[in-house]
């Protein structure tokens, strides 16, 4: 009975750290998101919303955090921050998000009456950037860092036998932007594929295995971006 006992006050002071544990993660959060959105409204002048704090990294004296956040002018937005916990480091993809946008919105309009439904993100190598220059250019951008490359993700309602006729219409669009290196991943999937893709997408924002693992449901090209062309065609 006595060890019971022992086990049972054991188990009640495990339980009340977790829960502490757990309430002390909880007002971090609450402290975290505030100070995020006080960071980005100093560095660009607008207001944004927090939707979601992520891991924390380090020790408890010299911990970072990342964050889920979005401009309220703009939902679509999607970008992450990270910074310490004093607000000293602080580092945003929000202008790498802004330039991937436009690319993914020229890109997009410039499959219109060839595919039936697409989703395109174009993700940056290089995401960090010291600007608060929200109207940057691509070109800018480059300048930046000239090295940078992205990686274009398309994921297509149909087949592969598409494939040519897209890639055309696509180095078309890019034939009329600074020139750009990367790489193009192609997926042709069924409707509810695009669709997956989309809505994953617009929930996290982020090129995660799981976003891989859904283009992977259908036929797959991938190609090399150099000099602003799709090569290998």
């Amino acid at each position: 009975m006595k060890i019971k006992k022992i086990m049972l006050g054991i188990g009640v002071i495990c339980m009340s750290a977790i829960a502490g544990s757990i309430g002390a993660c909880g007002i971090d959060k609450q402290e975290w998101e505030k100070q995020t959105r006080e960071l980005l409204q100093e560095k660009y002048g607008e207001d944004f919303e927090i939707l979601s704090v992520g891991k924390s990294y380090g020790n408890m004296g010299n911990a970072t955090y990342t964050a889920l956040c979005r401009p309220m002018l703009d939902e679509d937005c999607l970008f992450l921050t990270e910074a310490d916990k004093d607000g000293e480091y602080f580092q945003d993809e929000y202008i790498s998000t802004l330039i991937s946008e436009k690319i993914e919105n020229a890109l997009d309009q410039g499959l219109e009456g060839v595919a039936d439904d697409c989703y395109i993100h174009v993700a940056p190598g290089s995401k960090y950037v010291d600007s608060a220059d929200t109207d940057m250019t691509l070109g800018e951008f480059l300048q930046m860092n000239p090295k940078n490359r992205f990686a274009v993700y398309a994921a297509v309602k149909g087949d592969s036998r598409q494939a040519e006729e897209i890639i055309n219409r696509l180095n078309h669009v890019l034939a009329g932007m600074d020139k750009i290196n990367g790489s193009l991943r192609l997926s042709f999937l069924d409707q509810d594929g695009v669709d997956a893709v989309r809505e994953r997408m617009e929930r996290q924002g982020v090129t995660d295995s799981g976003f891989m693992e859904l283009l992977s449901h259908g036929e797959e090209r991938t190609f090399d971006i150099r000099e602003g062309r799709i090569q290998g065609v």
